[in-house]
This record gives structure tokens, C-alpha cells and sequence, in this order.
């Protein structure tokens, strides 16, 4: 099959794509015989021999045109062209295509009956596959059988259709099966191209308003384009206007001004008239937002239009409030901020949210150019509000935004509680507390639950002390259940006046907790100062006179003194504990939790006790990694351990890292962790990475997230400083050896569900990549660096003066020379009923159609 005269010469017979309706359609010989022939044709010259047939055809039409032969999944999914077009597709685009393919060759012998009822008609399921067998099936039991048809899809049996002589006649009588036909094309996209076949062939005004009248009905998704909806609606509204034409329903109506809008709305003139069609088609008693929408939009360029469609709205019964304002001689400026607030108030009554965010938009930036009245400043708050309790991203993105330029305008009222509130509920501790030091003093006071969690986040000495502010303008009683926790925050970190001022106004000794006790011990009893000192052995004193001998309270106690170096009475309060107790093991491991030096000497008295409870060498390594190695010769007393920790422990000391490592190498202890975790410090404080990389490998799959995230996160800091580091550990770290350090802790298998775990996922994906970036920047070069803006009003306030005798005000002098003013309640005088704390709810979005300002 050489060329045009190895064709098989027979009547109503050719091999062009995009014949016509047939007379005789082949037998299942010569289509075997075509395609054996054709089987090893490249596409290229099959194109140009198809070509050449073709032209002895007169009355088919040129190849240069749609094909009519592929199937929908080599359809494009878009058309370039913005506005209606043919869109027409050479054929040499599918010159890839083979010819043998069945989907090709079922449309060859389709007439034009066949493919308008595979139009119409498609079968309810869509499996190529089973197309294909359904096709060879009937083909090869009878060539003549329709039941092949059924294989066409619609998109390719439409655009066969666009290429047949009887195109025109079919889009003539279409409107009866526009919307069927509609529909079957939007999976494919060609209803962008019915759209434009409709406009361009066959304008019927009748055709027109009911493809408007279908388009509108379909999902957004499948929406047109808006210039073709524009063009359609321009065309049938002179007959429209000319009563020849019934005017659009309210969902069309609804469709054709988002297109108008859309499309930029240049002609003004066609906006307004379809905006009174969607009036007076519209119920009063649920308005489509498309009517506020326009005066909206129309505002700003054209106000005069603008304030006229306001004036109907309101006499229409639209607007339910009095809109008299605009009427009065006052600038155009504040005559558009009117608008808006009647359009956002609308909006939030009419619940559209989406809506209401570019609203409230458009008046935040009137603020630039006009004082905004309360009233706007109310809706603009309450806009927020609605977009925090959605806790959607975008809307509390939007909220956060909104609220900070709000905030720091003179003019704007101080922020609500119930606002602030809201807003602190919707972002972690972290983001509340950068929030919470961007604000002015002026703001109402959180809710004790938000305060305690900013206090939680270890604000600046500043951000306390602007707490505690907030804290005394609370009600009495409100923040009473509260105070030790808020004390038990800032007791390790916080400022030593305030946290001795904190204790003598608030704490009592029934409520004087062992965290607590702890915390205020060990802050103060290693200090040098002995008025410190004496003060920390009076909060012991005040806590073993008021609390029960339990198992947690006598380990809190032992652990108290041996901080302030009685030993020996911690020695007495070990031994009232019983080696059978089951509770002394969770007591000591939450003091091994944190961490403090003095932890191992007491796990170490208690082992040589015989309490068989506690693990020292735990608390030994948490102790050297906070450089207090004086346990180190203390282990050889504890039974149960070899000789081997003993000696490693003492290497560890002299930073032998050689011969430590050969030790952990032929070690076989279980509880060889918590040296690995010391070994690791101690290589990366001397840059060993080599040999930290190197442990990583051999500890077992459920610490290596922990570790590895450690040898990262360190030469991330070492590079980051101007550290050297060894010229052949960046190529290694990213080596096919080490690629699993960065793919093990990223697996989200190994990982948490927590919405922490996630973030710390992402964060420490990506950690290699800075590592190698912070290795190539040249010497000298840092990175950027963010500091939080610091509220300096926060300590420059007057002492504040309060009412009745419940309440005290104290001066306090902090570390840098500043004095700030506390009124706190004395705990003699407090309130002994307890109000509990108002319950925020996080549920849908509240009904706010009666909300009045």
C-alpha cells in the first residue's frame, strides 16, 4: 500500500477521515487487509497519501480541518482564544495517532444518524476499554450492526459532526437538545467550542437565551467564559428591550452580571439593564448577592449609578435599614464608605462571607482617605470575627491581616475581648504571642485561657508584665483559679522581683503545687544571694507544713533538698518510700523529665537505698549535658551497671571520642540510649561530624528521627555562625549514603499525626537543602535576621488607680532599670467564690441577621 492506487476502488468507499453518511460500508476482509497493509506506514506519510486521495473528492472537505477520528482523551482541555472562536485543529496534530487504533476506525464507517444518537444517546458507562471490545465484538459478528455506535464517545462524535455537510441543518434544530447536549460535553471541555458554534453559525436570539438559560444551571466548574456570555447576552438584548424576546430568569440574570463583572464591565449602560432585570425578577425576602454586588463594583468610577441602585434597593424592601445618610452634603468619599457599610452589612446578615471579605476590603482602604464612622469599624470587626470562627486557612489569614492594620490605626476603637478572643483561639501559642506583642496597650484584656497560654509561650519580661496588666483588669475572682499555673510559667525564666511579688500577693500555702515548689526551689536556691536562698527554704517550709507525706509530694521534697545541699534530709525522706510502692517509679521519671542537675544524685541515693525504681545513668546524662559531671564518679557505687559505663562516662568527661566510640561499638547494654544521646553532644560540640553520623547509623529506626533532626539542626547552626566544617560533609550528607537521614525523618509513616508533627516534618525536610545553601554563601554573609518590635508603652505606664481596699499597687524594679506599677489582688482580700471561665465555641458561623450595631 504504496500509494493512492493500491486503494481498493469502491462505491461510497474511501479512506478520508471525515467522510459523509455512507452507502456500503466495507467487509471485515478488506478492513483486515487495510490494516495489515498500513500496520508498518509511519503517520507521516499516511497524512500525506490521505491528502492526496482526498483531493479527487469534491465533496469532501479539506484534511487541513478538524479530524473527526480521535478520541476525548486527546482533546485540548482549553482554548487559547478568550473570546468565540472555530478552534480548529490541523490535523497534522495527531499525526501520531495510528490508524489501526479502533477508536479511529469506528468513526469512519459512522453516519450521521449513528453520531448523533452517540451524541445524545451515550451509553451510562465511560470505559474505553470496554468501548474497544464492544466495537470488535459487533464489527466481526455483523459489519452492518449499529450496536458499535454506541462505542463513539460524545466529544468525538460531536466533532465528527462539525465536519459533515448536514453540520448546519443539526445546529439548526439543536435547541431542544442543548441542555442534554450540554452536558455531555463538559467532561471534555468542548462546550467552550458548542458555545462558539452556536454564536458563530447559527445566532438565533431563541437559541442564545436558552444556551444562557443552560449555561447558568451548570456547575462553576464547567462554567463559559465570561466574554462569551457577555456576547451572547449583548446580542439578544436589543430584542429583549424591544419586547421580541422574554427577558431572563433570576438564576440567568444572576450568571450574566457575574460575567459582566468578570469581563471588567465596560459597558455600563449593559450592567444596569441587567441588573433591573435581576431586580425585578429577584424576591425581597432572599436577594441574590449579585445585587449589592454591582453598586459594589460600580462605586468607585461611577457613584452617581451607584448610590441610584441603593436608593432602589431600599425602596424595594432590599435593604431593611435607613440609608438617609447619602442624601445629606457630604463628600463622595464618605457617600461610597455609606455604601460599603450598607453592602457589608447585607453581606454578614445575608450570611455570604466570601462576599463580605472583599467588601470589608474595599472600606479598610476608604480608611486611607476618610475618618471611618464607628459603625464601619463595627462591621469591619465583626467581619473577622465571622472569618476566625470558620477556621478556615485563607479566611484566618485574611482576619489576621485585617485585625493588625485595623489595630494600629488612632482612630479605631480598642479591640474587644470577644474579638481577641476568637482570633487567639485560631493560631498556636507561638503565632497568638507575636499577634498578642503587635497590639497597643489600649486593647481589652484576653480571657484567662489565652492568657495562660501566651504566658506558656515564654513571652519577653515585657509581654509579662503587659499580662499582668491584663490580668488586673479582670474582674475579682476571674483569674484566681489561674494564678498558680500563670506563676508556675514564668517561675523558671521570669524576672526575680516579679516572681517574689507574684508569689507573696497570690500564692497561699494551700495552693502552693510541688511543680511549683520545685520550679521556685530550683530557681532560687543555688543562688549566691542569700536573701534568695532563705526565700527559696521558706517555700519548702511552707509546702511540707501544708501538704500530705504522699509518694510524689516526699520525692518533691527529697528532690527540694538536696537542691539547697541538705542531703542528708534527703536522704531521711528517701526512706520513708517502700521499694513496693508503684507510684514512686512515675514520680521519679517526671522529675527526671526535667532535667535538673540534681535529679541524678537523687536517683542515686535512691538506688543505693535498694528502691530498685529510676534509672541514675538517665539522669547522670541529662546532668552532663548541662556541664555538671560530678555524678560521673558516682556511678561506680550504683549496683546493677558495668564497669564499661563507668569507664565510658569518664571518657566522655575527657572528650575521648576514639576510644569511647570502640566501647559503644562491642557494647551490648540495652539502656546504652541515653550515652549515645551524650556521645553525639559531645562530637558535635567538637565538630566531629563524621563520627556523629556515623552513631546515627547505628542506633535503632525509633530514635534516629530524634537524633538525626539534632546532627541537622546543629550543622544548620554551625554553618549558619561561620563555623567551619569539613569540606567533605556537605557532599556526604547529600550522598546517596546519608540520603535516608533526610528521607527517614520525613516518611510520614515514622512521624506523628499531630498537626505539630506535620509542621516539624516540613520544617526538617528541607533542612539539607539549607545546610547546602548555608555552605556555598561566601564568608562574611548572614542570613537575615527577624526581631519582634518591642512595645516600649508597655513599662512607661503611670501606677493605675483602683477603687475599694481589695486591691494594691506595687512597684517593681526589673533588670534593665525600669519600673513598672502592678495592681494586684492581696490574697487576704480575695474573692472566695470562683467564676467559672466563659466557654468559647468553635462551631459553624453563627446567624447574625438580627445584629444590630
Amino acid at each position: 500500500m504504496r500509494g493512492a492506487s493500491s486503494i481498493p476502488k469502491r462505491p461510497g468507499y474511501s479512506l478520508n477521515l471525515h467522510a459523509g453518511p455512507l452507502l456500503q460500508p466495507p467487509d471485515a476482509t478488506e478492513v483486515t487487509s487495510l490494516r495489515l497493509k498500513s500496520k508498518s506506514r509511519p503517520p507521516s506519510e499516511l497524512s500525506s497519501e490521505l491528502s492526496s486521495h482526498s483531493a479527487t473528492s469534491a465533496r469532501q472537505p479539506s484534511l487541513q480541518s478538524t479530524p473527526t477520528t480521535h478520541h476525548t482523551s486527546l482533546l485540548p482541555h482549553s482554548f487559547p482564544s478568550a473570546v468565540a472562536t472555530s478552534s480548529r485543529v490541523k490535523l497534522e496534530d495527531f499525526a501520531s495517532i495510528s490508524p489501526n487504533d479502533p477508536r479511529i476506525q469506528s468513526l469512519q464507517w459512522a453516519s450521521d444518524t449513528e453520531l448523533y444518537k452517540a451524541l445524545l444517546y451515550p451509553p451510562k458507562w465511560n470505559y474505553p476499554d470496554l468501548r474497544q471490545s464492544l466495537h470488535r465484538y459487533a464489527r466481526r459478528v455483523d459489519p452492518q450492526n449499529s450496536i458499535w455506535t454506541k462505542a463513539i464517545e460524545p466529544s468525538s462524535a460531536y466533532l465528527a459532526l462539525r465536519e459533515r455537510p448536514m453540520f448546519q441543518q443539526f445546529m439548526a434544530y439543536i435547541e431542544p437538545q442543548l441542555a442534554r447536549i450540554y452536558t455531555e460535553l463538559q467532561p471534555s471541555g468542548l462546550h467552550q467550542l458548542l458555545a462558539s458554534d452556536v454564536f458563530l453559525h447559527h445566532k438565533d436570539p431563541k437559541v442564545l437565551r436558552t444556551f444562557l438559560k443552560v449555561q447558568a444551571k451548570s456547575p462553576l466548574e464547567h462554567a463559559l467564559r465570561p466574554s462569551v456570555v457577555v456576547s451572547m447576552y449583548a446580542a439578544i438584548r436589543p430584542l429583549i428591550d424591544a419586547g421580541s424576546l422574554l427577558p431572563v430568569g433570576s438564576q440567568t440574570g444572576k450568571s450574566v452580571i457575574r460575567a459582566l463583572l468578570a469581563h471588567g464591565a465596560d459597558d455600563t449602560e449593559l450592567v444596569r439593564v441587567a441588573w433591573a432585570d435581576l431586580l425585578r425578577s429577584s424576591n425581597w425576602k432572599d436577594p441574590p448577592w449579585e445585587l449589592f454586588s454591582v453598586p459594589v463594583h460600580l462605586g468607585k468610577d461611577h457613584l452617581d449609578i451607584a448610590l441610584e441602585q441603593l436608593r432602589e434597593l431600599r425602596q424595594d424592601d432590599f435593604i431593611p435599614f435607613s440609608i438617609e445618610a447619602i442624601e445629606s452634603q457630604i463628600s463622595n468619599d464618605t457617600k461610597y464608605v455609606i455604601l460599603l457599610v450598607a453592602s457589608l452589612r447585607m453581606a454578614l446578615s445575608l450570611q455570604f462571607y466570601d462576599p463580605s471579605q472583599t467588601v470589608a476590603t474595599k472600606l479598610s482602604d476608604m480608611a486611607d482617605h476618610v475618618e471611618l464612622p464607628r459603625v464601619a469599624v463595627s462591621y469591619l470587626f465583626q467581619a473577622c470575627r465571622v472569618a476566625l470562627i470558620g477556621q478556615q486557612g485563607a479566611q484566618v489569614e485574611w482576619a489576621r491581616s485585617m485585625l493588625a492594620s485595623l489595630v494600629r490605626r488612632a482612630e479605631i476603637p480598642p479591640l474587644a475581648s470577644s474579638t481577641l478572643d476568637v482570633f487567639l483561639d485560631c493560631m498556636d501559642p507561638q503565632q497568638a504571642l507575636s499577634f498578642y506583642e503587635s497590639l497597643p496597650q489600649d486593647h481589652e484584656p484576653p480571657s484567662p485561657r489565652n492568657i495562660l497560654r501566651l504566658v506558656a509561650a515564654k513571652p519577653r519580661i515585657e509581654t509579662v508584665v503587659s499580662l499582668l496588666m491584663d490580668v488586673d483588669r479582670l474582674s475579682p475572682g476571674e483569674f484566681s483559679n489561674q494564678q498558680t499555673t500563670f506563676l508556675t510559667h514564668i517561675a523558671a525564666e521570669g524576672d526575680d522581683p516579679i516572681v517574689k511579688l507574684l508569689y507573696d500577693h497570690w500564692i497561699n500555702p494551700g495552693t502552693l503545687t510541688a511543680p511549683l515548689m520545685i520550679k521556685l526551689v530550683s530557681r532560687f536556691g543555688s543562688s549566691s544571694d542569700s536573701e534568695l536562698k532563705h526565700f527559696a527554704r521558706g517555700v519548702l517550709e511552707a509546702f511540707i507544713e501544708h501538704h500530705s507525706p504522699s509518694t510524689s509530694n516526699s520525692i518533691a521534697i527529697a528532690w527540694a533538698y538536696g537542691a539547697l545541699g541538705q542531703d542528708d534530709q534527703a536522704l531521711s525522706m528517701l526512706k520513708t518510700l517502700s521499694p513496693e510502692d508503684p507510684k514512686v517509679q512515675p514520680a521519679i521519671d517526671e522529675l527526671i523529665s526535667q532535667r535538673d542537675l540534681r535529679t541524678s544524685r537523687l536517683l542515686i541515693q535512691a538506688k543505693l537505698l535498694g528502691l530498685g525504681t529510676g534509672d541514675p545513668l538517665r539522669a547522670i546524662c541529662h546532668a552532663c549535658l548541662h556541664g555538671d559531671w560530678s555524678g560521673v564518679d558516682d556511678m561506680e557505687k550504683v549496683p546493677g551497671y558495668s564497669q564499661d559505663i563507668s569507664h565510658l562516662l569518664r571518657l566522655l568527661k575527657r572528650s575521648d571520642l576514639k576510644a569511647a566510640w570502640s566501647i559503644i561499638q562491642r557494647s551490648p547494654e540495652s539502656h546504652l540510649l541515653d550515652i549515645k544521646r551524650l556521645f553525639l553532644h559531645r562530637a558535635l560540640d567538637r565538630g566531629e561530624w563524621q563520627i556523629a553520623l556515623l552513631l546515627w547509623s547505628s542506633v535503632g529506626k525509633e530514635w534516629r528521627r530524634e537524633l538525626g533532626t539534632l546532627i541537622l539542626q546543629r550543622i544548620h547552626d554551625a554553618l549558619k555562625h561561620g563555623t567551619k566544617v569539613s569540606d567533605r560533609l556537605i557532599p556526604e550528607l547529600q550522598s546517596t549514603r546519608y540520603k535516608r537521614l533526610k528521607d527517614y525523618m520525613v516518611n510520614p509513616r515514622f512521624g506523628t499525626s499531630t498537626a505539630s508533627g506535620v509542621l516539624e516534618h516540613g520544617r526538617i525536610s528541607d533542612m539539607v537543602d539549607k545546610i547546602a545553601k548555608l555552605a556555598s554563601k561566601p564568608k562574611g554573609v548572614k542570613g537575615r535576621r527577624t526581631t519582634n518590635r518591642k512595645n516600649p508603652v508597655l513599662l512607661d505606664r503611670s501606677p493605675p488607680v483602683f477603687q475599694g481596699t481589695s486591691r494594691v499597687v506595687a512597684t517593681v524594679e526589673t533588670r534593665k532599670g525600669k519600673e513598672v506599677h502592678l495592681g494586684l489582688i492581696e490574697k487576704s482580700q480575695r474573692e472566695p467564690e470562683v467564676q467559672r471561665e466563659p466557654e468559647v465555641r468553635l462551631g459553624p458561623r453563627p446567624d447574625i441577621k438580627a445584629y444590630t450595631p
